[in-house]
């Protein structure tokens, strides 16, 4: 538990990390906070997917780039300085949680959060009536409602296995149903995934989009945004079908117009972002 909010310290381990400044900063720009981004005026919506699960020793110490002088190190900091400076401000003040990242204003006003840990290590398939996870998600999904752009937070990516044999922490992942929950009431999602070394980072990202777009449905776009900065990441985007223009607008400013370009690339090309 956080000593000062009683909340379940989860995901805390990560608040200000290299992957942090990444999703914060996409979400920033994709809703017209960072300077330069015309943004797309949909308003946002953070599901967190916090787990109780335990991570590794080394998990969440990527901030040196927040001490590397005022560039940033590789020069991240130009990318969105106010965001940098506010994470840098929290980090010296030893506040790495997720309450104090919702609190610091570096989301945009209105911005809707749910936080609730995610419930179990058990297999969302199994035969119950309604599981623990299930009535979890209807309360994500019902204290999101008003949320235009919801971003997905789950500590390993999106579970794209078979339910039913995988022996795995499901609370990790987010599962394919869940963005298809919000897919089909008209908001786009925004979700992250970490890929592992197992494969080809483009077999991974392919699949993932596959997968996506067969909740989105025939003709629809599917944007993965790689970020290469800390790690294997990938970024989802799957926008609803009124707001495909705003947001692949603003993705390409994001990677041809801002510094962002340096650090993000999308991956696959047409082929592998359409159906």
């Amino acid at each position: 538990m956080h000593p000062e909010t009683g909340a379940c310290a989860v995901q805390d381990r990560y608040a200000c990390d290299i992957g942090d400044y990444g999703k914060y900063g996409l979400l920033r720009f994709l809703t017209g906070m960072t300077s330069g981004a015309s943004g797309s005026a949909l308003r946002p919506g953070v599901l967190w997917y916090r787990s109780r699960s335990r991570g590794t020793i080394r998990e969440g110490t990527r901030v040196r780039y927040l001490l590397q002088g005022a560039s940033g190190g590789i020069g991240l900091r130009s990318c969105d300085p106010v965001l940098f400076d506010a994470l840098k401000g929290l980090l010296m003040r030893g506040m790495r949680t997720i309450p104090a990242i919702q609190e610091s204003g570096i989301f945009p006003a209105g911005t809707i959060f749910f936080g609730e840990p995610v419930p179990g290590k058990a297999s969302p398939s199994k035969r119950v009536q309604v599981s623990p996870r299930q009535e979890w998600f209807s309360r994500a999904l019902e204290s999101l409602s008003a949320a235009e752009l919801v971003y997905l937070d789950p500590d390993t990516g999106i579970f794209t296995g078979d339910a039913r044999t995988a022996r795995v922490d499901f609370e990790k992942y987010a599962l394919p149903g869940e963005i298809g929950a919000f897919i089909s009431r008209s908001q786009s999602v925004v979700a992250y995934h970490h890929l592992h070394r197992r494969a080809p980072a483009s077999f991974q990202i392919a699949r993932l989009a596959e997968r996506i777009g067969e909740l989105l449905g025939s003709g629809q776009a599917i944007f993965p945004l790689r970020y290469h900065r800390g790690g294997a990441r990938v970024f989802l985007i799957a926008p609803a079908e009124g707001h495909v223009e705003l947001l692949a607008s603003s993705i390409e400013r994001l990677l041809e117009g801002s510094p962002w370009g340096n650090h993000f690339t999308l991956s696959g090309g047409e082929q592998a972002c359409t159906r």
